[in-house]
């Protein structure tokens, strides 16, 4: 009976890894050769987490086609999962040394340049990444952080509005936009924003523990303590939202609970000075 590398490949999807190993030996048998059948075997092994396993697999594509920027780039993966994070760095390079414009061995390096502190290079390998394609909302949010990180708000700013117009309704979009323009101290337009998150996702903690904060920033006291407290609900252990929340109580009047929530804040670790 005669069987192909799609049998395998269903079997993989229905995470069905055992079968799909005994697909893949049988189809070796027939072509020892066969680089998809070695990468399809890597990745079983990888998902059962026999990473030493899955590497060899690779090794042995590689020795069959040693320009096989797809093979590098997995294997660049392999070595950064387990820690070595030069080879890693070594085969992405490579992957795009044999392809310049292979999206996925690009955005992999810029990661592992970030992550190393590099933070210029990994904006220019983003920026490459944007150029070949314009619409990668995680690569565009990366690289837009990269900006925040380099303290270049006005550039994060404007790639972000444009992500904005791709992506509407990305929860991650919209707070890490409100986050810059709290940065700039646009405090009315990133209260849009934060309202916007929070209507696209009821329970990140974040929106509503900033959201607090730019009331607050506003003078909208009781707003500011409305939001304050539903974060603290979903998220009891973050010591600045009682901090803020001791603050905004002062501005209301509620000394005794002010005081309480501030020495709290400084018992997590937060030093609070109110205005």
């Amino acid at each position: 009976m005669c069987i192909s590398i799609r049998e395998a490949e269903i079997l993989f999807d229905q995470k069905k890894y055992y079968e799909c190993i005994s697909v893949c030996n049988q189809l070796l048998v027939q072509n020892p050769k066969s680089i998809d059948v070695l990468r399809l075997m890597s990745r079983c092994m990888l998902v059962m987490k026999r990473v030493e396993e899955a590497r060899l697999y690779l090794m042995k594509a590689l020795k069959i086609e040693e320009s096989n920027y797809e093979v590098l780039n997995e294997l660049g993966y392999i070595y950064q999962i387990t820690k070595d994070l030069k080879s890693a760095k070594r085969y992405f390079e490579k992957s795009n040394f044999y392809k310049e414009d292979y999206l996925p061995a690009l955005i992999n390096l810029g990661n592992l340049v970030s992550i190393g502190g590099d933070l210029k290079k990994a904006t220019s390998i983003f920026n490459k990444v944007i150029e070949l394609d314009p619409k990668i909302i995680p690569s565009r949010l990366t690289l837009s952080k990269l900006y925040c990180q380099l303290g270049e708000l006005d550039k994060a700013e404007l790639l972000t509005r444009g992500s904005l117009e791709i992506s509407p309704d990305e929860y991650q979009l919209n707070f890490h936009f409100s986050s810059i323009l709290v940065e700039q101290g646009k405090f009315k337009e990133a209260e849009f924003y934060l309202k916007k998150t929070i209507n696209i996702d009821l329970n990140v903690v974040d929106a509503y523990s900033l959201l607090g904060f730019v009331y607050k920033e506003l003078g909208q006291y009781q707003q500011s303590e409305k939001m304050l407290r539903k974060a603290i609900i979903i998220d009891p252990t973050y010591g600045l939202n009682y901090s803020n929340l001791g603050c905004t109580l002062r501005e209301l009047g509620k000394f005794d609970e002010a005081k309480s929530l501030l020495s709290k804040a400084k018992d997590i670790g937060i030093n609070t000075h109110c205005k």
